[in-house]
């Protein structure tokens, strides 16, 4: 399969090569009920004619898998450019314009990311078993790890960078337990109010029983 897929890349560029210095197209070549379009400046294009850049498919898909090669540490697909910075690695569009883009220092713009992962959501916070730090012990251990249990250091994320369905649910985690220590806390500040209305009336009692006996003294 490899020497074959060799073969074809091979004949593909010379092919190529001749019709760009000659200036001349060589039609098509039938592959698959499609056809493999050369142009006079060396441009491929799949299902087109006309292609208007080195490789250009048209209403079909491009299909990658095997093994390819062992640069950029065993990459499935790998793009270069110079000068990345001022160019986009990456553009998907459709008729509403570009929906999915990738720039030349890594920034990705989506409309929306859906991360399909098996880790389960951290709802088991809100079991009756499950061991919630008091703020005591939670404050302790911010002070001498500098960050929320559970959620990875600065250097961990600068050494291992960060997995967003994971860092996803230990956010929402954090979360949950901040619902809980709010309710917490509600629930603390309710019974001081009632304290305090109940030592409001408990005061007002004594002062009407001294007023009383105050009265009666007279």
């Amino acid at each position: 399969m490899k020497k074959k897929t060799t073969l074809l890349l091979l004949t593909l560029l010379i092919v190529c090569t001749y019709a760009h210095s000659q200036n001349q197209s060589f039609g098509y070549v039938p592959i698959n009920d499609n056809q493999l379009y050369l142009s006079p400046n060396g441009n491929i294009g799949v299902g087109t004619s006309s292609p208007s850049t080195l490789f250009e498919i048209n209403n079909g898909t491009l299909k990658l898998s095997g093994y390819i090669g062992n640069d950029e540490e065993n990459a499935r697909f790998v793009i270069h450019t110079d000068n990345a910075t001022n160019y986009n690695f990456m553009e998907l569009r459709n008729i509403n314009g570009v929906q999915f883009k990738v720039t030349g220092t890594g920034i990705v713009y989506a409309k929306e990311i859906k991360v399909m992962t098996n880790i389960p959501t951290p709802d088991y916070v809100f079991e009756k078993d499950y061991n919630l730090m008091t703020i005591s012990e939670l404050e302790k251990f911010i002070f001498q790890n500098k960050h929320l249990p559970n959620v990875p250091s600065a250097k961990e994320v600068e050494e291992t960078g960060m997995n967003l369905a994971s860092l996803s649910n230990v956010l929402l985690e954090k979360v949950e337990e901040l619902t809980l220590y709010t309710i917490q806390q509600q629930k603390l500040i309710e019974e001081l109010i009632e304290s305090q209305n109940n030592d409001r009336e408990f005061i007002k009692n004594l002062q009407d029983q001294i007023n009383r006996l105050k009265y009666e003294s007279e």
